[in-house]
């Protein structure tokens, strides 16, 4: 569903806490504690990627709450 690095994942969860885990909670935690790991550059292909990942986690987002996923 969703690959991170171990110690992204780790942090992750350290921030949630012991909470479940929805995919707009990564949006969060992307934006709020780590947007470093969006490329700092204005790039037009730097712009499309974060894009794409912004889109690709709304739609993960809008599966879960229709039950596609389970938690």
């Amino acid at each position: 569903m969703l690959v991170i690095e171990s110690q992204i994942n780790i942090q992750f969860h350290a921030w949630k806490g012991g909470e479940s885990c929805e995919p707009k909670d990564f949006l969060k935690f992307l934006l709020n504690v780590r947007f470093d790991l969006i490329d700092p550059d204005n790039s037009a292909a730097s712009k499309k990627r974060y894009q794409h990942l912004l889109t690709w986690l709304e739609k993960l987002q809008k599966n879960y709450e229709k039950s596609y996923l389970k938690n």
